[in-house]
């Protein structure tokens, strides 16, 4: 749509946020989950100026669900007994075990896309073969199929599942997930994380009850394992438990699940990094993991700050009319080209003003030992190009593709604007500032 309606950067960003507000208040009729999933998740920051318009999306969404599609809370949690003091431990270690089965469910579904795309079958065949192991599989286990609801509400009832059951259940359904995934179907991940999380939530606490304590309060380890898987595979902490208080309605429940977040959340990131959803990014060539800032000057090429202002010489000019051309020029740098436009090394005015001292004036510059300068390519980023200024001195980097042919020079200046420029944007996007 942003693209349709060519917009800029900021719209688009802002676009593509209400889109996935209003799908989150859509499809779990969540509508603060949603806005703060776009916030958390897409922006990257609270953005003023988007919010009126990703809460309208979300507000849509949720009118939708409840109106049209007649869909209603997911579960239905009524008079809830108050967890005991020590409960509160088994939720932090719920969480920290839900940061290891959000690790595997991550690497199982990227496991699956690297050895699917080593498979000597056709793209159009993998999905094919995916959906044949999943329907044999769905003969035996049905409840491993769709968005998994009724697998949901069934989970977080006391008894419904046993033990066994429930280990089996979810490592199908996160085998499945996987291998759906990886061979090619068109998905999301966040459902799938629901279910799975849920399942090894009750599957806790059908274990701590089998060591003889009450089951009055099952529903709470189920939805502390919801938590825990969700939470590091969207790496959205913040909307997994408005998650929680919108499908609930439950403010004990949501306080028994940040227990598991905090644990899970930090747990993951020191294992696994990054979230599914960051790293999906990545592959596509957008990486969000250190901010939207540095993603926009990633994307930003040098080429588009390339100058033809710089001094060339050829190799054979000699010392003394090196220097008169960089004096003439006004720049204390000149860059060695051949005949070729091959790009041969940097010289400075004070090296070669050591050359001419030395009685070396009518000397070729071809003599002159290069000062080490960093070059890149055009294709380069305003990000790598910035690192780069971090090792060097000079005026100037050199551009230089890949057959060593010179193409010009980037300044430090125009690094510089160029950086202070998409600040301000992203400034403007984040406050609605002019």
């Amino acid at each position: 749509g942003a693209r349709l309606l060519r917009l800029g950067r900021s719209e688009d960003n802002i676009t593509i946020a209400c889109g996935v507000a209003a799908a989150i208040a859509t499809a779990f009729n969540a509508p603060l989950a949603g806005i703060v999933f776009a916030h958390e998740v897409v922006l990257r920051h609270y953005a003023l100026r988007a919010f009126a318009p990703v809460a309208a999306a979300a507000l849509v969404g949720h009118v939708i669900a409840a109106e049209v599609l007649d869909r209603g809370a997911l579960f239905h949690v009524e008079q809830l007994a108050i967890p005991r003091p020590w409960e509160f431990g088994v939720f932090l270690v719920i969480g920290g075990l839900g940061a290891l089965v959000a690790g595997a469910y991550m690497h199982a579904i990227l496991g699956v896309g690297r050895l699917a795309r080593r498979l000597p079958l056709a793209a159009p065949l993998r999905p094919a073969l995916a959906g044949a192991g999943l329907g044999v599989t769905a003969l035996w286990v049905p409840d491993i199929l769709g968005m998994g609801q009724e697998t949901l509400r069934f989970a977080t009832i006391a008894g419904a599942f046993g033990s066994v059951e429930l280990a089996v259940v979810m490592g199908l359904k996160l085998a499945a997930t996987a291998l759906c995934l990886g061979m090619g179907f068109g998905g999301g991940v966040f459902s799938p994380a629901l279910v799975i999380g849920t399942l090894f939530g009750a599957l806790c606490g059908t274990l701590v009850g089998l060591a003889g304590a009450a089951q009055d309060t099952f529903v709470f380890y189920a939805i502390c394992g919801m938590v825990a898987v969700t939470a590091p595979v969207i790496g959205a902490p913040l909307t997994s438990l408005l998650i929680v208080f919108e499908l609930t309605g439950s403010y004990a429940l949501t306080t028994a699940a940040l227990a598991s977040v905090t644990l899970a959340s930090p747990i993951a990131a020191q294992l696994f990094g990054r979230s599914l959803f960051d790293i999906q990014l990545v592959v596509r060539g957008l990486d969000l993991s250190s901010g939207r800032g540095r993603a926009v000057l990633e994307d930003a090429r040098l080429g588009d700050l390339l100058s033809q202002e710089g001094v060339t010489l050829r190799p054979e000019t000699t010392v003394s009319e090196a220097i008169h051309t960089l004096g003439q020029a006004g720049h204390g740098e000149a860059y060695r080209v051949d005949a070729d436009g091959r790009y041969r090394g940097s010289l400075t005015l004070a090296d070669l003003e050591v050359m001419r001292e030395q009685d070396r004036g009518d000397a070729p510059i071809a003599d002159c030992t290069a000062t080490p300068r960093p070059v890149l390519g055009p294709e380069a980023s305003i990000w790598a190009a910035m690192r780069q200024l971090q090792e060097m001195t000079g005026e100037a980097i050199a551009v230089v593709d890949e057959d060593d042919v010179f193409h010009g020079v980037v300044y430090e200046s125009s690094i510089a604007r160029a950086f202070l420029r998409y600040s301000d944007e992203l400034r403007k996007e984040e406050h609605g500032a002019g």
